[in-house]
């Protein structure tokens, strides 16, 4: 059995990895994300990344494992939507999305603690919002946690009231497209692979 690591503290994540029946150790990262950003790359680039910055944060502090990171981005029309800082920016994060499609991306890497080979890949998922009136968006920011997801939204909490349609991988929308992962986790051979 691997050394399995969740570089996250993120529950959606706990919740994926946890519902494919891995047993595995949380230490979350906590690296300032902004600081590895680049805007001449695309999203798809950042986000891979920065989950590979988070993943070597924790690496040094386990032997022979396998360190699992991620990062998720919402992006439409060419801005990407973070986290939001208070309530007023979610509204308008929610505001911008409302009536629209928009493309949530998910970095992820798997990095082998040893030797720090890792892979790297992505995964995209388009989620089209369902048109919403100010008050719509209230009660939905009244009922969520808001603060610590993109897009100042989550998929699992009430998305049926704010979605209408999801293209894709919805595991990809909570923040982990867990079955590539476990694909990646169970093919990889250190001292084979190769940075990618």
């Amino acid at each position: 059995m691997r050394n399995i690591v969740l570089a996250s503290k993120s529950p959606r994540r706990i919740e994926l990895l946890k519902r494919e029946g891995l047993d595995f150790k949380i230490t979350p990262s906590d690296i300032n994300e902004e600081r590895f950003y680049d805007d001449d790359a695309t999203p798809e680039k950042n986000a891979m990344k920065i989950a590979v910055e988070k993943a070597k944060t924790v690496s040094p502090k386990y032997k022979d494992s396998f360190i699992i990171a991620a990062d998720t981005m919402v992006v439409i029309g060419g801005k990407i939507l973070g986290k939001p800082v208070n309530r007023d920016e979610a509204r308008y994060m929610i505001q911008l999305l409302s009536g629209k499609v928009h493309r949530v991306i998910t970095g992820f890497c798997v990095l082998y603690s040893e030797t720090n080979e890792y892979v790297t890949s992505f995964s995209k998922t388009d989620v089209t919002f369902k048109p919403l009136s100010l008050k719509e968006i209230d009660e939905y920011l009244d009922k969520i946690e808001f603060l610590d997801k993109a897009g100042a939204y989550a998929i699992q909490d009430y998305g049926n009231t704010i979605i209408k349609k999801i293209e894709g991988n919805k595991d990809n929308v909570m923040g982990l497209p867990v079955k590539r992962v476990i694909e990646i986790l169970n093919n990889f051979k250190p001292g084979v692979n190769r940075q990618c």
